[in-house]
């Protein structure tokens, strides 16, 4: 889903996948790391750490909620700049 309010872009995007062990949770922005439930999907660990970068850069924040099994929660936030047209 995609939202903003007078100061951000907010964007939610939630799957119903399999989730990602809760004692692994902080390693997911750690370039290559891969959660154990994953060896049967492709992947190199590149994404999630590429992505906090990238919002990093533009001021903007990421959380990410997941419950192994039942799926997991990404919410960017992403801040309006001050452009005049």
């Amino acid at each position: 889903s995609l939202g903003a309010t007078q100061k951000e872009v907010v964007i939610v995007v939630t799957d119903k996948g399999i989730g990602i062990p809760e004692n692994e949770i902080q390693f997911i922005y750690d370039p290559f790391f891969r959660a154990s439930n994953t060896k049967n999907f492709d992947g190199y660990g590149i994404g999630l750490p590429l992505t906090k970068n990238v919002i990093k850069i533009h001021e903007g924040e990421i959380s990410i909620t997941s419950i192994e099994g039942k799926g997991t929660i990404v919410t960017i936030k992403i801040p309006l700049g001050n452009y005049t047209l």
